[in-house]
């Protein structure tokens, strides 16, 4: 006789998962591309912009497919030559995360002054820099509200950024 042999595979549990990834994956895009923040990702061995969010580009008057074409020394005013862009990058790779100010160019040629939050991230296997801007205004207020007081609750804005990124990493 005849032997036939039969083998199934359930599929529906991976799909199930994928179909769950791509949801939050679209919840996660969603959540950094509408933030009120300015997020970009910096690639430290070319110090290129890898990923951005609107808010970024928005702030400095470009266009993403324009702002996607700049590196660190387009926007930074500071940070002009590659040899302080590249000893500023190994700063903040050595030390991991760095809040420092920064006055950035937007595309008319304004100045910004902006309060960063630098950290390193791994990114597709590599170290990339992940760094977040654009509530200086609000803790500047604050700040300057406070020692108008003589209740200094933060001694920087530079305290006062790291103490939001804090609380919401644990929730509060």
């Amino acid at each position: 006789g005849i032997a036939l042999q039969s083998s199934s595979i359930n599929i529906t549990d991976p799909k199930l998962a994928e179909i769950a990834l791509q949801e939050s994956e679209d919840r996660y895009r969603t959540l950094i591309q509408e933030a009120d923040v300015s997020i970009v990702l910096i690639d430290p061995e070319t110090s290129r912009v890898i990923q951005f969010n609107k808010k970024v580009h928005e702030n400095l008057g470009y266009t993403a497919e324009e702002f996607a074409r700049l590196g660190i020394g387009d926007i930074e005013t500071e940070s002009q030559t590659p040899e302080q862009i590249a000893e500023h990058t190994r700063k903040i790779l050595t030390l991991g995360n760095l809040i420092f100010e920064r006055r950035h160019k937007a595309k008319n040629g304004e100045l910004r002054q902006m309060l960063i939050n630098a950290t390193v991230i791994s990114y597709q296997g590599k170290q990339a820099i992940l760094g977040i801007t654009g509530i200086k205004v609000v803790f500047h207020y604050a700040y300057m509200k406070a020692r108008g007081e003589g209740v200094a609750l933060f001694r920087t804005e530079a305290e006062a950024l790291e103490w939001l990124v804090q609380s919401t990493m644990n929730g509060g």
